[in-house]
C-alpha cells in the first residue's frame, strides 16, 4: 500500500539515484498531474499519487544516458577532425616549404643556367682569342723560321765561299809547295862495251822530301829494250832532296856495241841512248808519299853536255 502523501513536498523529496556517471548532465524530468494520471519516472522510484490531489511534481535525477557511443563517437570525431586539422596545416607547412624548395631550385637552376652561358660565353672569348693568339704566334714563328732558314742559307753560302776560298788557298798552297822532283842529264860516255851516265835528281820547290828507293836503267834503241822497268827491283835510299841540295848520281850499262851501232850513236846520230826510272819519295811537310817516274832520252852523245828530251816525267800520289 502507497504511503500516504506529503503535503510538504520539500522534506519528502525522493532522492535520485547516484549515477555511475557522475561527469554526464543532469537530467530534468517535468510531470504535470492535472487529472488522474501519475507521474512516473523510468529511471526512479515509482509514487503513486492520489487521485484526488493535483500537484506538480519535479523529479531531478542522474539516469545512466543511453546516448555514451555516440557522445564518445562524438569525442572521437572531434578528436579526428582536430587530428585531421593539425596534419593539413602540416602537409600545407610541408607543401609550402616544398614550393619555397622548388622555388629555390628554379633560381639556383637559373642562376646556374646564367653562370654557365656566361661562362660558355667567356671560354668562347678566351678560346676565339686562344686561336687568334695561336695563329699570330704561328704566323710570328713562321717569318722568324724563314728570317732563320734564309739567314742560315747566307750563312751556308758565305761558309761554302770561305770553304771555296780555303780549298783553292790550300790548293796553291799544295801546288806552290807541293814537291817536284826532275832529272837532269850531266854528262854520257859512250864506250864499245860500257855506257855511264851522270845525272841529278833536284827539287824545284822548297819542300824537302826524303827518297825512300828508287830504281833504273840504260838501254840503247832496241838493242836491250826488252827489259822492263817494272821488273827492276828497287834499290833502298835513305837521303833528302831540297831546292838547294839535289841528288847527284851516275848509272853503268854494259851493252856491248858493235862498230855500226858505235857510229850510229857517235857519228850519224841516229841511234840514242835512253834512261829510264823511278823514284818513291815522302813529303816531309805532310807526310805524303809520291812518285816520281821519267823516260829521258840522250840525243847528244858526243859531248859532255848531251841534248835530252823528257819521253816522261810526271809526280804523282801514290794511293
Amino acid at each position: 500500500m502507497p504511503p500516504p502523501p506529503n503535503n510538504n513536498p520539500g522534506q519528502d523529496k525522493p532522492k535520485p539515484p547516484i549515477s555511475n556517471r557522475s561527469k554526464n548532465t543532469p537530467i530534468v524530468n517535468i510531470s504535470v498531474n492535472t487529472s488522474l494520471d501519475q507521474v512516473r519516472n523510468e529511471n526512479a522510484t515509482n509514487y503513486e499519487q492520489n487521485t484526488e490531489n493535483r500537484h506538480v511534481v519535479i523529479n531531478f535525477s542522474n539516469p545512466q544516458s543511453d546516448n555514451s557511443p555516440q557522445i564518445d563517437a562524438n569525442k572521437i570525431a572531434n578528436r579526428s577532425v582536430i587530428i585531421n586539422c593539425g596534419l593539413f596545416i602540416f602537409t600545407a607547412i610541408l607543401a609550402g616549404i616544398s614550393i619555397w624548395q622548388g622555388c629555390l631550385t628554379r633560381q639556383s637552376i637559373s642562376i646556374a643556367e646564367r653562370v654557365f652561358k656566361a661562362d660558355t660565353t667567356n671560354a668562347n672569348k678566351v678560346y676565339t682569342q686562344s686561336r687568334k693568339d695561336a695563329t699570330e704566334s704561328d704566323k710570328r714563328e713562321d717569318e722568324r723560321d724563314k728570317r732563320a732558314e734564309k739567314n742560315l742559307k747566307l750563312q751556308d753560302s758565305s761558309l761554302n765561299a770561305q770553304i771555296a776560298s780555303l780549298k783553292e788557298t790550300q790548293k796553291q798552297f799544295k801546288a806552290q809547295n807541293e814537291p817536284y822532283l826532275q832529272i837532269k842529264i850531266d854528262t854520257i860516255l859512250v864506250r864499245m862495251d860500257t855506257q855511264k851516265v851522270f845525272y841529278s835528281i833536284s827539287n824545284a820547290t822548297k819542300t824537302p822530301v826524303k827518297v825512300l828507293k828508287s830504281k833504273c836503267f840504260i838501254y840503247i834503241d832496241t838493242i836491250n829494250k826488252k827489259k822492263d822497268i817494272d821488273t827492276i827491283k828497287f834499290s833502298i835510299k835513305n837521303f833528302y832532296i831540297t831546292e838547294s841540295l839535289p841528288y847527284n848520281g851516275s848509272i853503268t850499262g854494259k851493252i856491248k856495241l858493235t862498230n855500226d851501232w858505235f857510229r850510229y850513236l857517235t857519228v850519224y846520230k841516229k841511234a840514242y841512248v835512253y834512261i829510264d826510272g823511278v823514284v818513291i819519295y815522302e813529303n816531309m811537310v805532310d807526310k805524303n808519299v809520291r812518285e816520281y817516274k821519267y823516260v829521258v832520252k840522250i840525243v847528244n852523245t858526243s859531248t859532255e853536255f848531251p841534248y835530252q828530251e823528257f819521253i816522261r816525267s810526271e809526280n804523282i800520289d801514290l794511293k
